[in-house]
């Protein structure tokens, strides 16, 4: 009889020790917690964008020339454009709770941007004879970027989460264009006017930009969020066999979506 009732605890003692091994097994520093994609608005501020920052952004400066004698000009500080993105999330493991934390995360994704700026010069006669010449860019970007986030659920609204942290980004943009369009009219009565358009090639640049991240997520599911994100930095931006820019304000605002493992 004895030995009926020694026969369970036999079968199960490698079970036993299996469990406590695989609990004193050390953990892993991260482990994987969501992935987002995101879709937004972006947009740098320059101290200024004159005719030598088109020049420096253009392959060859001469394809550009054209006589501005005259000319009244409308500088515009701004590269804005669209950008769109996948990140995922990193939980770290907490040393002092020996537990992963229910707080923190780091973040790191891959965002394209499209943008770009302009300049325009324009000559009006007393004859009424005009003439406009406008400079534009387009730069494609690539951007690595990195953050790490606090975030915190209310109580009283635990569908909802408030994040925020401090990111870090690099990228490289890609077939950089630099386009002028020109406008051309005598003043006469019922004319006209003639338009001429011409892209070039521009140069490349390196950015890396620093920023502050913010947001709100709304639990749609019990693995899915929407949100809405903004970030506010700084930035540079060295052009490839050019010079180099400081970026005075560097801005984001998105909205996400994640889905939680």
């Amino acid at each position: 009889m004895k030995t009926n009732y020694l026969l369970p605890f036999i079968f199960c003692f490698p079970f036993l020790g299996f469990t406590q091994q695989a609990d004193s097994l050390p953990k892993k520093k991260f482990i994987l917690a969501s992935v987002s994609f995101e879709l937004g608005r972006m947009k740098d501020r320059y101290p200024s964008i004159n005719l030598e920052t088109m020049n420096d952004w253009t392959q060859n400066p001469s394809e550009i020339e054209r006589d501005l004698t005259g000319h009244s000009v409308t500088h515009d500080r701004d590269v804005e454009g669209s950008r769109v993105g996948a990140s995922v999330a990193f939980i770290p493991f907490n040393q002092s709770k020996k537990d992963y934390s229910e707080s923190q995360e780091i973040r790191v994704g891959l965002i394209y941007m499209v943008r770009g700026t302009h300049l325009s010069y324009v000559l009006q006669t007393e004859t009424g004879a005009y003439k406009s010449v406008a400079y534009s860019t387009r730069f494609k970007e690539f951007s690595l970027q990195g953050a790490y986030v606090w975030k915190y659920s209310p109580s009283f609204a635990k569908r909802f989460t408030f994040h925020g942290g401090i990111g870090l980004g690099i990228g490289s943009t890609f077939k950089d264009q630099t386009s002028v369009a020109e406008h051309f009219s005598s003043g006469q009565t019922n004319e006209i006017p003639k338009s001429e358009f011409n892209v070039y090639k521009g140069k490349s640049s390196l950015f890396g930009r620093a920023f502050i991240p913010a947001g709100i997520d709304f639990a749609l599911a019990e693995r899915f969020d929407v949100g809405i994100e903004a970030n506010i930095g700084m930035g540079k931006q060295q052009v490839y066999d050019g010079s180099s820019y400081t970026i005075q304000t560097s801005g984001a605002l998105y909205v996400k979506v994640s889905y939680f493992f």
